[in-house]
């Protein structure tokens, strides 16, 4: 699912990716590739988000919104990872290569680290959480539902479906054209 993210993020069309799918259908492995391209999401922006929706799927927890725009003071805006909406509960996944990396960081890790912690205080005046699964976390669905529910979010009952996942990563678009 991640390359198929990937694809789509980059503006390659849904459907060229579903034809290529249903041309592997007789193949071993074939329901993995339809089902990778059902959930590849448009508005992914790492691995590691990829990682966190099928994560969060697996677990039943609703749909949560990726990129949610918050509008911040002054006019200015922020984008959350995810968003579970109707708990106003954030989740920012990232790694160290966003403060360590030269190219990610070119002031250095510390002013990178002093900038997302200013973000992070105005972000938290909107919201009622904000989590920050790592990568290790973003792959499991049992880190994610204990990770979540130290927050008070509870899967949906009966859980969210496979299909409902499908559903909004069809109806995403790209919130830009690159990563």
């Amino acid at each position: 699912m991640l390359a198929v993210s990937a694809a789509l993020v980059r503006g390659v069309e849904r459907e060229v990716l579903e034809g290529a799918a249903d041309r592997a259908a007789a193949r071993r492995g074939s329901r993995r590739i339809a089902d990778a391209v059902a959930m590849g999401h448009s508005r992914a922006e790492s691995a590691a988000e990829s990682r966190a929706w099928v994560s969060l799927m697996r677990s039943g927890f609703a749909v949560p919104d990726l990129q949610h725009e918050l509008h911040l003071s002054r006019g200015r805006r922020a984008f959350l990872d995810m968003m579970l909406r109707r708990e106003r509960v954030g989740i920012e996944v990232d790694g160290e290569q966003k403060y360590l990396d030269p190219v990610m960081a070119p002031d250095g890790a510390g002013r990178a680290v002093l900038r997302e912690k200013r973000r992070e205080d105005e972000v938290r005046l909107g919201l009622r959480a904000l989590v920050r699964p790592g990568w290790q976390q973003s792959g499991s669905a049992t880190a994610m539902r204990a990770l979540l529910g130290a927050v008070g979010v509870v899967p949906t009952s009966p859980p969210t479906r496979f299909a409902a996942y499908c559903e909004a990563a069809r109806a995403a678009r790209p919130r830009s054209p690159t990563w």
